[in-house]
């Protein structure tokens, strides 16, 4: 079955009669098997639904990397082999913003993610082929290329950040190769790093390179043990809940002496890992919709209260108005009995409010308790 956990998200179950495999497809950002069940959308995008329609009485034949590039090319053949037609191959890009598209077996392609532009042209859409030329492979390091690289460094760049980008090494890798080396990776390379050609910062750089060719091949055969490193805790103390920094399929050096956890395969690292980050940003969200309903809570209860107190408020100064009436009752009477006389003889308020103060002058009792009409 192929389900969507989000529009960028998908989930392949492949079964046997003794097993059942599970593998999460994140398109620009990984693959690998999960153990863990995540929500799927109760109704399916079209691009799923398509992978669904073509794919569905497939078997899964074989799973490649293409040369050192991020890029996976799932092969769906049929009995009569791979170059058979009826064979699909899923494409799962996972560099840039990804994308995860469906060919026929000559890679013409059927089905695709996103359509993907290039200087207003289109570079991969339904109908056009996907070219697999040009894959790249790691190459073992020589002098002359590294000496090159690292001349092109700016003034304030250091070591681990101008070898980061230098090859098929990748970050991590590249700053194992520094501490293997004996050096810094904060080291300023345009002032304090010999480029010299009896440099021996340079040799140790490329025995370091050699021992990294040869991790590398090593991790392109077989299955090898995951990793994933903890943050140190600030009291040094250990925690239940550590803090993951980063994963990988070697213990590198940078992590070496860091906690860590070793696990069977390197997609179970990636499983546990990305899991961890699942259930944060759950716990992340769960916690703001919590913030929220108690922001809004708090509102109405401060709404009500200040409803409440604008209703005793009047009811107060109704009772203190009933009072001062039931206390002057008689010139009460007295003043309505006049203004009715008044209004009856034709009088405005503007005539009245004079009469009230000519008689409060000559110190009629009633008009003298009168404060405004």
């Amino acid at each position: 079955g192929i389900y969507d956990v989000n529009p960028k998200t998908f989930l392949f179950k492949f079964t046997k009669p003794d097993s059942k495999h599970l593998v999460l497809i994140e398109s620009g950002i990984r693959t690998h098997t999960t153990e863990y069940v995540r929500d799927k959308s109760i109704t399916p995008s079209s691009f799923c639904m398509k992978l669904r329609k073509h794919l569905k009485t497939r078997r899964l034949t074989r799973v490649r990397q293409l040369g050192m590039d991020r890029v996976i090319d799932f092969e769906f053949a049929v009995a009569a082999g791979p170059e058979a037609e009826g064979t699909y191959h899923v494409v799962c890009e996972f560099y840039a913003s990804g994308n995860v598209i469906l060919t026929d077996h000559q890679y013409n392609i059927v089905a695709l993610l996103r359509v993907v532009h290039i200087e207003d042209a289109k570079a991969f859409a339904v109908g056009m082929r996907y070219e697999l030329q040009g894959a790249r492979d790691v190459e073992r390091v020589e002098r002359a290329p590294l000496v090159e690289h690292l001349r092109s460094a700016g003034p304030k760049d250091s070591l681990k950040r101008v070898l980061a980008t230098f090859g098929m090494y990748g970050p991590a890798l590249s700053e194992h190769v520094v501490l293997r080396a004996g050096l810094s990776p904060s080291l300023k390379v345009a002032t304090a790093l010999d480029l010299g050609p009896e440099s021996p910062q340079i040799a140790a750089l490329l025995a370091a390179y050699a021992e990294a060719y040869d991790i590398v091949e090593q991790l392109g055969q077989g299955t090898h043990p995951g990793y994933i490193s903890y943050l140190p805790q600030r009291d040094g103390e250990p925690s239940d809940d550590p803090v993951f920094d980063d994963f990988g399929p070697w213990l590198f050096d940078q992590y070496a002496s860091r906690p860590h956890k070793q696990f069977a395969t390197f997609s179970d690292a990636a499983d546990v890992f990305f899991s961890n980050i699942e259930a944060q940003r759950l716990r992340s969200k769960a916690h703001q919709q919590e913030a929220t309903a108690e922001r809004k809570l708090e509102a109405i209860k401060q709404e009500h209260r200040g409803r409440v107190e604008s209703l005793e408020l009047a009811h107060r100064r109704t009772e203190e108005q009933a009072r001062r009436i039931e206390a002057n009752l008689e010139f009460v009477d007295q003043a309505i009995a006049i203004i009715r006389q008044a209004v009856a003889a034709g009088m405005d308020w503007r005539e009245l409010d004079e009469l009230v103060r000519d008689q409060r002058e000559q110190g009629n009792p009633v008009a003298e308790r009168i404060v405004k009409l």
